[in-house]
């Protein structure tokens, strides 16, 4: 067979096919052609044209100052509903490290902004989202709209080119009363963020985003949302998107008809006949039905003895709300004194069943162990080399826990080792966990102590409870120890010493787990077995004498504790926002909110307050020491500028000390500090002292503390109280 000849040239390319070169070449060729794969003409002004620029206005409720805000969103159906951020919608702004609850007067949405063709919309709040950072809003208005395709299913890819639409800066850029025009960012996925169990938490992108990008639309090459812009990362040019997965469950909760009025079953399965305020206004007791527009609530159910409960929810199709109220057995915190623990073991007990066994060399099981960091379901504990491992460490509280609630008699036993070399470095034991608080039995590396200490989840604080210095100097060695549980009485061994023996109140039983604060902890070989009772010694358990303790609430929608009621007792409403207790209108009845976890004596307390008294009457109080018929109480009054120390026994009131406020009291943020040490009474706040008294027939016994309000707006923002023991030890 006669072959054709082959020329030079073609010899050539030949050869070059067969080099890396032409695969090089062949990379480089097919990226850059990727980097234009971009929507076309047409997609992009339709994605234009369904981006929306959204303005809001906000009223400050002390002032009725109006604050006006934007942000970006975007249309994702034909009836005009827009996905957007929950921080931007949020009726929270911050003043100097403060945040000030306001009233959200007006959202405006204006497609096509900038242009001539620019079109205004009123619009609504129909579904939130807090922990993923989302909302849907609604157009007022009920013409059909364009909107943008969600692809749920995009293979997220480093590299992958996308854009990003919205209005940076907001009105630093409008157009007379048209607003700004659209900036449209192009760039690539930088990464995809998963979380330790492997699902996608966050897409990070290098396109340029600004403060007012917030909520906006990021598109793939295909023109379909991938994503919703929510951050930008400081000037790093690392920016972030939340991810579709998280906006799915959100639009699929949509009703098919907002016109129509959905009725609302409003029940609360823990506490009957409890009173139920409906955003502000009481609507009856439990069990109650209502009707309501499609949209968000504010939902606080009250009764007095039982933990409030506060909701913030979407109401969208018949809802069945369900508040759980849970009874409250008021903690009295007892007088401050150190005692010797004892060092003989008291009980004489079998092991029965085993509960729990872990060796750390599996780490699947391990994934759904519940972890707490910082107050927040952040994961940083992991397995490595058969040990569990706390990530972090920094000043955070890192908590995970296991088991079951119910768990009463038992021990738990495991390895303790601290890695960090931060002198504040502290991990342990925890045990009998329940919602309001766990018990901890841990070693602390600065004073080389053993603590048994009690933990408050809400309000968030600790009570040491007993605590004694230890021979072995923590370092990085491994301690064993144990914990037994029985009843009330617990025992705590550290390398087969009984450490402390004692009688503790707080908590029947519960979970148990692990605790590391600024010391990269590690844990080992842990054990949980029940317990059969034999004989105790009774005589060997001691009621511990409280030591010191400190707690502090920054209000949020998990400030479950403090109890609203009107002068008459009749149940009253206080908003809780993130980042404030909440009287918004002035009222003529005396207003009270009460802390009901604790009855406190001696403390210091630190209150950070906003209060408006336009009305001539108006006033508010902190007390403290009160009682069914006495109380102590620091009065401050707007219609003669004074502040007094007042005292009620059997009901009847008496002023002990008075003095004259300065003019700008009432004009911002005050930081207040109370002082109760036996008979001895100090207020002032950062630059003044008010109240200095010091008097022999005064109210000395465990009360309640909290708030008396009366024609005045007033905004709690801080509340924290330390023990007077842990003032003496500075």
């Amino acid at each position: 067979m006669k072959l054709f000849p082959v020329t030079k040239f073609e010899k050539s390319a030949f050869r070059f096919l067969l080099t890396k070169r032409w695969i090089i070449a062949f990379f480089f060729f097919s990226f850059f052609i990727s980097g234009f794969a971009q929507p076309n003409y047409d997609t992009i002004s339709h994605i234009k044209e369904s981006t929306v620029y959204i303005l809001l206005k906000h009223n400050f409720i002390l002032n009725d100052e109006e604050i006006t805000v934007s942000g970006s969103g975007f249309f994702v159906s034909p009836d005009g509903i827009i996905v957007t951020n929950y921080h931007v919608i949020q009726t929270l702004v911050d003043v100097g490290g403060f945040y000030y609850p306001s009233v959200l007067s007006e959202i405006k949405v204006i497609a096509n902004s900038g242009t001539q063709s620019y079109k205004p919309y009123r619009a609504s709040i129909i579904s939130i989202d807090k922990e993923n950072d989302l909302t849907l809003l609604k157009i007022n208005d009920t013409i059909p709209t364009p909107y943008l395709e969600i692809d749920y299913d995009e293979n997220l890819i480093e590299s992958s080119p996308i854009s990003a639409y919205g209005y940076p800066l907001g009105e630093e850029f409008g157009v007379l009363q048209r607003g700004p025009e659209i900036t449209l960012s192009k760039g690539y996925i930088s990464a995809v963020r998963h979380d330790d169990r492997g699902k996608i938490s966050k897409i990070q992108i290098d396109a340029s985003v600004k403060h007012g990008n917030s909520g906006g639309p990021l598109v793939s090459s295909k023109g379909k949302v991938i994503g919703i812009v929510y951050q930008a990362y400081g000037n790093s040019g690392m920016n972030f998107a939340i991810p579709t997965c998280f906006l799915k469950p959100l639009i699929d909760s949509l009703p098919r008809n907002f016109n129509d009025k959905d009725s609302v079953l409003v029940t609360c399965t823990s506490a009957e006949q409890s009173t139920v305020f409906m955003n502000g206004k009481r609507i009856g007791t439990t069990p109650v039905s209502t009707k309501v527009i499609p949209g968000v609530c504010k939902i606080l159910f009250t009764k007095q003895g039982f933990q409030s409960c506060f909701l913030e929810k979407s109401i969208l199709r018949n809802t069945s709300v369900n508040g759980i109220l849970n009874k409250i057995t008021p903690i009295v915190v007892p007088p401050s004194n150190i005692t010797t623990p004892e060092k003989t073991d008291p009980f004489n007990y079998d092991v029965s069943d085993q509960l729990f066994k872990e060796d750390f060399n599996n780490s699947v099981e391990f994934d759904k162990w519940e972890q707490n960091t910082g107050g927040q379901n952040k994961r940083t504990w992991f397995i490595e080399n058969g040990v569990l491992n706390q990530f972090e460490s920094d000043g955070l509280l890192h908590v995970i826990s296991f088991g079951d609630s119910l768990w009463e008699n038992y021990e738990i036993s495991a390895k303790i080792k601290i890695t960090d070399k931060h002198d504040d470095s502290r991990a342990g034991i925890i045990f009998r966990e329940t919602d309001n608080g766990f018990y901890l039995f841990r070693i602390h590396k600065e004073s080389q102590k053993a603590q048994l200490a009690y933990h408050s989840k809400n309000p968030f604080g600790w009570f040491v409870l007993m605590e004694k210095e230890i021979s072995k100097v923590i370092s990085n060695d491994w301690f064993s120890a144990k914990v037994v549980v029985s009843g009330n009485n617990i025992c705590c061994f550290l390398d087969t010493t009984c450490i402390f023996s004692t009688i503790a109140e707080y908590s029947p039983g519960g979970k148990t787990g692990f605790y590391s604060v600024e010391s990269k902890a590690s844990f080992d070989s842990v054990i949980v077995n029940k317990i059969n009772i034999k004989e105790n010694n009774i005589s060997a358990f001691k009621t511990n004498n409280l030591l010191s303790f400190w707690f502090s609430d920054y209000f949020n929608q998990e400030s479950t504790f403090w109890y609203p009621y009107y002068a008459d007792n009749l149940p009253s409403s206080f908003e809780i926002t993130d980042g404030g207790l909440v009287q918004s209108l002035p009222e003529k009845k005396t207003k009270y909110c009460e802390l009901t976890k604790f009855m406190i004596s001696d403390f210091q307390a630190q209150y950070a307050v906003s209060f408006s008294g336009k009305d001539t009457n108006a006033c508010f109080e902190l007390y403290f020491r009160k009682d069914n018929t006495n109380s102590l109480s620091i009065k401050f009054s707007a219609i003669d500028k004074k502040v007094y120390l007042i005292q009620t026994k059997e009901s009847v009131s008496k002023i002990l000390a008075k003095n004259t406020l300065p003019d700008s009291f009432f004009k911002s943020i005050q930081l207040l500090t109370l002082t109760a040490d036996g008979n001895s009474i100090k207020c002032g706040s950062y630059y003044y002292s008010f109240i200095n008294y010091k008097g022999k027939k005064i109210i000395t016994s465990p009360g309640f503390t909290g708030f008396d309000i009366s024609d005045a707006r007033f905004i709690a923002h801080q509340f924290r109280m330390v023990s007077v023991k842990n003032l003496s030890k500075k």
